[in-house]
């Protein structure tokens, strides 16, 4: 602050002094004992010599801190209090600090604000609703949120940096919620209530993110995980999942919402930082007021993986990594005005093995860049604007080989199953995402009761898939158009799709009596890939049944249009430059959500949830035609005592059609606790998901990839002391869904040497080991047997310690963090074991579980604050 601590006087309100909690860090720092009162801390800022000045006349008496300070800074704890009751601290005349009114603060035009709805877990971001953040929303204009319907799942960033297990990873976080399926152990990709990847939305400060993910490593058959997320925790403002039917403002999606709302820098002080290393990542913020006079502040993160440099030394092998760098500047240029400019820009880079020297390797390059400026406004005592445009790209290049001996493939020899037979391929893959969009939101009060929200959106996209593929296919995917080299894929693809999208929304809040509140609305989208105009009705409402019951719902459509941009997140590939294309529509999906809150006290909060979605027009790659299937036959040169092994049945493949449907539904009941400040010593949720979600295409009724039954889940945080945290996340669940093998078909490969001097070298033969034997493979049936088998339950605990000593101003915090504390063996896979079968010309195969779960695994971490 540039003065000695002596000469400063602090102007405070002493009606703080009586309303607020103890003085505490909300991002983890050491918080104070929560029986102390604001005034002992005061205290002590007066044994450090800081002059303070009591005054009840800057505010009512009756004005209470509804957010603790996140910072034990004198100065910045001053702005951390006054923040929420439009106040701010100025430098005055003598060394002294006045309060004064701040002229930026409650912007909205809103009547008396409802509170804001609690989340299904309990974990709501008490600090967000008395930001300027939450004063101009201008998607509920007309009663502060009463309307919503279905209030979202919340987390607040000090849950994603404490949670056991989820490596600082907000979707990590994520899958411990209820209706929320991990599509793998590691990874990050979600499944919502029956919704598949590429159904859920992401956006961040207004902004569509089409790869959320980092250090995405490959896994068998090109499964890829990603070990962290593009969001950093400690910029993070809120996180708010909408599970199912989400309001007008969002669409094109058909499952989930998450919005992710990056926070400001802090105009405390000119220049403040931090700085974290965790097992994955080393992490420093820099923030601070913008310079001179200028109201507003800044706020710089960057990010580097740090695999590459630690672990690869231990385990002498090429890792993959990552760098980030995201920025914000906000201005106010006038008191009701507001100018944000966000931008981010992330490289990662992978490269395991050599094709030179190796038997299986990967080699890639992703790049992610994104700018974007919002301007918000009032207009008058009675409406708001906001205006974002952007522009956003990804682009990602994969390299990847393999040369090996696969036990799962032989010949009805015990030397050829003994020693495996040989199994090569090679992938070349480019995939590029451009889009620049602009959206304009107004909403104006009508009424004390009544308020309309009305919105545009346009948006235009450049997309490409290319790729080459050589060598064998993954025997191990049921569906031929799976991008885990189905066998469906075409060996040569470069398809681009430029598209144009427009929407416009608008939507009604209205306060029908003092309890109820209705929230009809009306989206409007139209795509030139479609060429078609889609119209989503979505309804919503609330009613307050007292001071701790609360009853919600909402019947909303949602609608998804094909783009090659959503494939980036999906498990199948299919066509759009294919003459099929042309006859494309939209995705459909109905929601019906209905849910019931009550406040039981002491900060608990329990939530039961019903949800039924139903989803048409879903677009998979459709069978081969009768002409096609006996074209591919034809292509065959096999003998006739070997025919009876060939994969005759019709194939998936990348022609596109919509012609599948669904439904999804659940009982979901969580009850948690969040807690009023970070020094309460228990917070946390338990979590309970009963939930059924089926497809149906190609006349077969089946599970869906992700369809989980029973879920059960347990986050909590125990705070032992002021120094002292331990945090726990326990999952159980069903299995998920596989295919199982039915027996086995002839391996054939391409006759391009000419083996059998027929001259055709198109034509696929039957693959022979070294003997002159034909090599089987596992068989997993028509489109019949896809999902009709699951893997075993899985269960696993995690657990974290974490530990801030009290040297150095406690501005260090030190942890421990073990996956799996119990060793616990989780079968992710089931593979296929062949054996010689004497009575037969072909080998018996059999399924084994394989225990390929990660075992026990410790990590550690520090953060620092300078």
């Amino acid at each position: 602050m540039g003065r000695g601590p002596g000469s400063i006087a602090l102007l405070v309100v002493a009606a703080l002094c009586a309303a607020s909690a103890a003085v505490y860090a909300q991002d983890g720092r050491p918080a104070r004992s929560e029986s102390r009162r604001l005034d002992e801390a005061l205290v002590d800022l007066q044994r450090r010599g800081l002059k303070i000045i009591f005054s009840s006349q800057v505010v009512r008496p009756d004005m209470r801190v509804r957010s603790e300070p996140r910072i034990t800074s004198p100065r910045r704890l001053l702005d951390e209090l006054l923040g929420p009751h439009g106040l701010i601290a100025r430098d005055g005349p003598g060394g002294t600090v006045l309060v004064v009114k701040n002229p930026r603060a409650r912007l909205d035009h809103r009547p008396t604000p409802a509170a804001r709805p609690a989340s299904a877990t309990g974990l709501a971001v008490d600090a967000a609703a008395a930001r300027f953040e939450e004063a101009v929303e201008v998607t509920d204009a007309g009663l502060g949120g009463a309307g919503k319907g279905p209030a979202p799942i919340s987390v607040r960033p000090l849950e994603v940096r404490s949670f056991a297990g989820g490596f600082e990873n907000v979707y990590r976080t994520l899958q411990a919620l209820p209706g929320v399926t991990g599509t793998d152990e590691l990874g990050s990709r979600i499944a919502v209530r029956g919704g598949s990847p590429d159904q859920n939305l992401t956006v961040m400060d207004g902004v569509e993110i089409y790869n959320p993910f980092r250090l995405v490593i490959p896994i068998e058959d090109l499964a890829m995980i990603g070990l962290a997320s593009v969001f950093n925790p400690d910029t993070i403002q809120r996180v708010e999942l909408f599970p199912g039917a989400f309001d007008v403002g969002h669409g094109d999606r058909l499952s989930s919402l998450l919005v992710v709302t990056n926070r400001e820098g802090s105009e405390a002080e000119a220049f403040q930082g931090s700085s974290s290393l965790s097992l994955v990542e080393a992490n420093a913020i820099v923030e601070g007021k913008l310079p001179r006079r200028a109201a507003g502040s800044w706020l710089v993160s960057a990010r580097r993986s740090h695999l590459d440099l630690v672990a690869q030394r231990l385990v002498d092998v090429a890792l993959p990594s990552f760098e980030d760098v995201h920025a914000r500047v906000s201005w106010w240029p006038r008191p009701r005005q507001r100018l944000s400019v966000v931008g981010m820009t992330g490289r990662e880079r992978t490269r395991l093995g050599d094709a030179r020297v190796s038997d299986a390797g990967h080699a890639g390059r992703t790049r992610n860049d994104l700018v974007a400026a919002t301007f918000e406004s009032s207009l008058g005592t009675s409406a708001s604007l906001r205006t974002t445009a952007s522009f956003s790209r990804f682009s990602d290049t994969l390299n990847a080989f393999e040369r090996s001996l696969d036990n799962s493939r032989g010949a009805n020899t015990i030397e050829s199953i003994a020693s495996g037979s040989p199994l090569a391929f090679e992938l070349d893959r480019r995939i590029a995402v451009r889009d620049v969009a602009v959206k304009q939101t107004v909403a104006v009060r009508l009424s004390p009761r009544h308020g309309v929200d009305l919105g545009v959106e346009a948006r235009a996209l450049d997309t490409r898939w290319a790729w080459a593929i050589t060598g064998d296919r993954s025997q191990l995917q049921a569906n031929g158009s799976s991008v885990r080299l189905g066998v469906g894929l075409p060996a040569v693809l470069d398809s681009s799709r430029d598209s144009r999208r427009v929407a416009a929304w608008a939507q009604d809040l209205w306060q029908v009596a003092s309890r109820v509140a209705l929230q009809p609305g009306l989206r409007v989208d139209r795509s030139s890939l479609t060429g078609q105009t889609t119209l989503s009705p979505r309804l919503s409402g609330t009613v307050t049944l007292g001071p701790t019951w609360r009853l919600d719902g909402a019947l909303r459509m949602h609608t998804q249009t094909p783009g090659y941009e959503k494939m980036v997140l999906s498990d199948y590939f299919v066509d759009l430059t294919s003459p099929a294309a042309s006859a494309l529509g939209a995705e459909r999906a109905v929601h019906a959500v209905a849910g019931l809150q009550h406040d039981l006290g002491g900060g608990f909060r329990a939530r039961v949830d019903a949800y039924y979605k139903r989803f048409d027009h879903l677009i998979v790659g459709r069978l081969e035609t009768d002409i096609e299937r006996v074209a591919r036959l034809a292509g065959y040169d096999v003998p006739p005592e070997l025919s009876t092994s060939l994969m005759r049945e019709a194939q998936i493949t990348t022609i596109p059609d919509n012609a599948a449907t669904g439904r999804a539904y659940g009982l979901e009941v969580c009850v948690g606790r969040a807690g009023r400040s970070a020094a309460d010593p228990l917070t946390g949720w338990v979590a309970y998901s009963l939930g059924r979600a089926d497809r149906t295409a190609y006349g077969i009724t089946r599970p869906f990839d992700y369809d989980r039954r029973h879920a059960l889940s347990l986050a909590a945080n125990l705070r032992l002391g002021a120094r002292l945290d331990i945090s726990a996340t326990g999952r159980w669940a069903t299995g998920l869904p596989r295919t199982p093998v039915r027996g086995v078909r002839l391996t054939l490969a391409p006759d391009t040497g000419d083996v059998d001097g027929d001259g055709n070298q198109t034509e696929q033969i039957p693959q022979r080991d070294p003997l002159g034997f034909p090599i089987y493979q596992p068989d997993l049936g028509d489109v019949a047997n896809i999902n009709s088998a699951r893997l075993p339950n899985f269960a696993r605990l995690d657990a974290r310690l974490t530990y801030r000593p009290s040297w150095s101003g406690e501005r260090w915090a030190f942890y421990v963090d073990v996956l799996n504390v119990l060793n616990a063996r989780n079968v992710v896979q089931i593979d296929a074991v062949l054996s010689v079968d004497e009575t037969s010309d072909r080998p018996r195969i059999t399924e084994r579980a394989q225990d390929r779960g990660i075992p026990i695994f410790p990590s550690f971490g520090l953060r620092f604050w300078f």
